[in-house]
């Protein structure tokens, strides 16, 4: 196993209480600066919480900081190997960063083992062994070996580093197995993607750190996520959302920004508010699974984005509380997409405007309980932060950026960046609650790749569903073939909204509006709609099934 990026030391507080000893430090980390040093032939950081079992470790908690523990063994567990973590509360005081992993990490239940960051929203788990009665250090990002991008913000990032030349890409194949494990989720002090938060876990296919605005060559990646409860944790600290993101994300290459900034080169930070982020997704071919999880209090709930060929499943989901999208596909291409047998609540509220462009009052937080969107990147970029806004409202800043494209869109790649197969998708089984909120949705799938280009990438199923409370239960927008049949629908308004969808078939669903009226099924024209929740005031005409 690779070891190419290189390990961080734990904080010094350790060393002081017995926890680890600290091999070949040279200098004492800060709470903010950990210090970097090479792993390889680095023996365990403390041998007493870790346990060599066959092909892997047992990490037991240290119950002050297990940042250093949990990397190494992830670090040098063998092809297939597993790591084990005993039950307790494991500790991480910043990303945990892992190359080339193929293996499992798998904990004795998500009633018995907690992974949580060290940080001010944490406290109870922090101090809970009573080692320590001083704050949890802050969360730092980390940058990657002098590279112009640093690691967003999260708890454990698993990725892939890049093909050498002439080596054979099915040598690199691996699959990732996390299971039986309960994540916590919580940060302060840096704007990410609307407000503070940090992603539990990120499974990317390959990332070339050196080399921003470059695509790097995918492999094939398999994932199981399996019996994993993720807590975002909800906090009057969380302006606005109220709770972190806390998602679990599974991606395919990444293609980093270089330096960007609205006002400049700037300290490269991959998702900051500082930096224009993520440019886009090489999609990666595998299979991924989410079975038999929940995700409570997260502000976006688990989504897989650029993959290719293989089959993307959602099995046995709940979600509690989710202000944004709580299951997500995005830009995936050839794949099988399936939710089903999933139990939704998404608690959206409509976004004060100067979180909303152009400073609009009515724009919902979330786009559905199960939102697919096909050509993301493509037609309209992959605008991760704040600065983005900028672009799409001011027209100062985007003059002074013609790289951004299109008014209101950043820098999106064109039609070569368009999922090159259609996708299908099934929604079957599953319940969504969305909050009474103006322009929300149960069930969303937009096909940008379609508006923007004439390519048609995805079709859809969406059968025997139930949809409780939002605006609109179904909202199909630039889709040429698709079937919605015996769903059950009570929604305020609106029971199917077809945005530029003549291709659907709209049969045998039950209609429920507890206002008294409502409209079956919406036909909306192109340019009846303003984005991708909003519809032009009084726009489109109603009909009544079957379609």
């Amino acid at each position: 196993m690779r070891n190419s990026l290189t390990r961080r030391s734990v904080l010094s507080g350790l060393a002081g209480l017995g926890a680890a000893a600290v091999i070949n430090k040279t200098s004492v980390a800060s709470d903010t600066t950990p210090e970097t040093y090479n792993t390889e032939g680095d023996p365990p950081p403390a041998r007493d919480y870790l346990k060599e079992t066959g092909r892997g470790w047992r990490v037991s908690p240290t119950g002050i900081d297990d940042t250093e523990n949990l990397e190494w063994a992830l670090r040098n567990t063998p092809a297939g190997g597993t790591v084990r973590l005993a039950s307790g509360n494991f500790k991480v005081a910043h990303t945990i960063i892992v190359p080339d992993f193929d293996g499992n990490l798998v904990g004795a239940g998500a009633d018995k083992t907690t992974i949580t960051c060290t940080d001010e929203f944490n406290y109870e788990i922090w101090e809970a062994a009573g080692a320590i009665g001083s704050p949890p250090p802050r969360f730092p990002r980390i940058a990657i070996e002098g590279s112009s991008t640093r690691a967003a913000p999260g708890v454990i990032l698993f990725y892939k580093s890049p093909p050498l030349p002439g080596e054979d890409p099915a040598d690199r194949a691996n699959r990732i197995e996390i299971r039986d494990i309960r994540c916590r989720g919580a940060m302060r002090g840096d704007d990410w993607t609307f407000g503070d938060e940090v992603l539990c876990f990120t499974i990317a296919n390959s990332i070339d750190w050196m080399s921003p605005e470059t695509t790097p060559p995918t492999t094939r990646q398999d994932v199981l996520i399996s019996g994993v409860e993720v807590d975002g944790y909800a906090s009057e600290a969380f302006p606005v959302f109220g709770n972190s993101c806390a998602c679990i994300t599974v991606i395919g290459g990444l293609v980093l920004t270089d330096n960007y900034d609205l006002e400049g080169s700037v300290d490269g930070d991959m998702f900051g508010t500082a930096n224009g982020g993520l440019l886009g997704v090489v999609p990666a071919e595998g299979d991924v699974t989410f079975v038999d999880c929940g995700f409570k209090n997260c502000r976006v709930g688990p989504g897989v984005v650029g993959y290719k060929d293989g089959r993307l499943l959602f099995d046995n989901i709940r979600t509690d509380g989710c202000k944004g999208n709580c299951l997500q596909f995005l830009d995936n291409s050839g794949c099988r997409m399936e939710v089903r047998d999933c139990d939704l609540f998404c608690d959206s509220f409509l976004l004060p405007p100067e979180l909303a462009i152009g400073g609009a009052t009515d724009v919902p937080s979330s786009l559905g309980c199960v939102v697919a969107i096909q050509g993301v990147a493509a037609a309209a970029g992959i605008g991760f932060n704040l600065r983005w806004l900028t672009l799409a409202v001011d027209t100062v800043a985007h003059d002074a950026h013609p790289e951004a494209g299109p008014f209101g869109t950043w820098r999106p790649l064109g039609p070569a960046f368009a999922p090159a197969q259609p996708c299908t998708l099934k929604i079957i089984g599953t319940s969504c609650l969305s909050s009474q909120t103006e322009n929300t949705y149960c069930f969303h799938v937009v096909d940008l790749s379609y508006a923007a280009f004439g390519l048609s990438s995805i079709s859809a199923e969406i059968s025997n569903n139930g949809c409780n409370d939002s605006q609109t239960c179904m909202s199909l927008e630039h889709i040429t073939q698709a079937r919605v049949w015996r769903n059950d629908c009570e929604s305020r308004d609106f029971g199917v909204e077809l945005y530029n969808s003549a291709g659907v078939e709209v049969q045998d669903n039950t209609f429920n509006f507890p206002g008294g009226t409502g409209c079956e099924v919406r036909i909306l024209a192109p340019g009846e709609k303003i984005d991708l929740s909003r519809v032009v005031p009084g726009a489109g005409s109603c009909v009544i099934q079957p379609w």
